[in-house]
């Protein structure tokens, strides 16, 4: 009887413990640790995923070879790649950068892919960068150099197609691998002009600037940033002519203009009659649709940094809220102003016409008999002779 107790009791006793240990605030803790470590792995799947352009996506449906080298040999992986990177470069080499793009993309598909064996949802497949899985340093450098090959190829393909966003993304994986690589700055600077802007020309010019650094004997690079400086001086100047076209003319559109003239009939006739924009804020953010829409009617773009911070300085400037050499020089000589250049100019004129005429209105006084009687007490006698002496008279 005492046998058959004994392990019921130990084994309620166990039970009792794990329950125990369960309702433990440590147990819990490590629970809520090991959540967040799931849920942060989570989140940089699906952001792998997110952040990637189709031409990564595209490595689900990889041919059969490719996804039967990735389990073979370096040397067998190797080849298969070489052979699909070597049809992209005859493609590439007769203007077909589509179809090269796409054998490019497969030649990469055999060191990375996303992972659909342990994931069905796609958003949580994990992105595989087999070229860091190489056990053997020599056979994983040479593959870290045929990615970064393929990828800054990709890229090729992808400025050619017009894709800035995709070249992007391949110059940053392959820039990952050799931050030193002179040829991905410059792919990546061609990236940056894709987008049209000038944020994205300055952003060119200093991974050019760094990739010139970097070989300095390269004349290509130095002409590509030779001419990208020429380009971004033309641009900034007709950016600037464009800004003072808007900062003139306002951003609002002349129906915006007459809804807010029809809520608000004394500051409309007030604006009309200073010649002034109806909303004195309408050149700082947020800005409405319509104003958008007018800004790129001239060939601004609102969301640029450098627009902004323009048309801030600008304003200030006309307005006189901000003190700079321009804004100095420009009230010295408003002639409006009271203290100005001019005012002051036609005062010191009226000032010198007024003692000259004082001058003259003087001189006859100076020479009338009342003036002309003599100083007995300064050393002249009677006479107008000088006491002491023969002298002449003294006028």
């Amino acid at each position: 009887m005492a046998n058959t107790a004994g392990p019921a009791a130990a084994t309620a006793a166990g039970d009792m413990d794990t329950e125990t240990i369960m309702q433990s605030s440590g147990f819990q803790d490590v629970l809520q640790k090991a959540a967040a470590i799931k849920g942060a792995q989570l989140a940089e799947k699906r952001l792998e995923w997110e952040r990637a352009p189709d031409f990564m996506k595209e490595s689900i449906g990889a041919p059969d070879d490719v996804r039967a080298s990735r389990s073979s040999s370096a040397q067998e992986r190797r080849a298969v790649c070489l052979a699909y990177k070597q049809k992209g470069n005859d493609f590439f080499a007769v203007s077909k950068h589509g179809t090269a793009m796409r054998e490019f993309v497969r030649a990469l598909a055999v060191y990375r892919w996303f992972d659909q064996s342990t994931e069905k949802s796609s958003e949580r497949m994990p992105l595989i960068r087999g070229e860091s899985l190489i056990s053997e340093e020599r056979d994983a450098t040479d593959a870290r150099g045929v990615v970064h090959t393929l990828l800054l190829n990709i890229a090729a393909c992808c400025v050619k197609l017009g894709d800035g966003a995709s070249a992007l993304y391949a110059c940053d994986e392959a820039l990952a691998l050799d931050p030193q690589s002179a040829k991905g700055l410059y792919r990546r600077s061609q990236a940056h002009l894709l987008e049209g802007t000038v944020s994205g020309q300055e952003r060119a010019l200093k991974d050019l600037g760094i990739a010139c650094k970097l070989k300095p004997d390269d004349m290509q690079l130095r002409t590509a940033l030779r001419n990208l400086r020429t380009e971004y001086e033309s641009t900034t100047k007709h950016e600037r002519q464009r800004l003072k076209k808007g900062f003139e003319s306002g951003l609002y559109s002349e129906s915006e203009k007459e809804e807010f003239a029809a809520r608000q009939p004394s500051a409309s006739e007030d604006a009309s009659a200073s010649g002034k924009d109806i909303d004195p804020n309408w050149w700082k953010p947020p800005y409405s649709a319509a104003a958008r829409a007018h800004a790129r009617s001239i060939g601004l773009d609102l969301d640029d940094k450098r627009v902004q911070a323009a048309l801030a300085k600008m304003h200030a400037e006309q307005t006189g809220d901000t003190w700079s050499w321009r804004t100095l020089v420009r009230r010295l000589f408003d002639s409006k102003r009271v203290l100005s250049v001019p005012v002051i100019g036609y005062v010191l004129i009226a000032l010198h016409v007024v003692y000259r005429i004082y001058r003259i209105m003087s001189a006859p006084l100076a020479a009338s008999p009342e003036r002309s009687a003599h100083h007995v007490g300064g050393g002249w006698d009677d006479s107008g002779a000088q006491a002491g002496g023969g002298g002449v008279s003294g006028w």
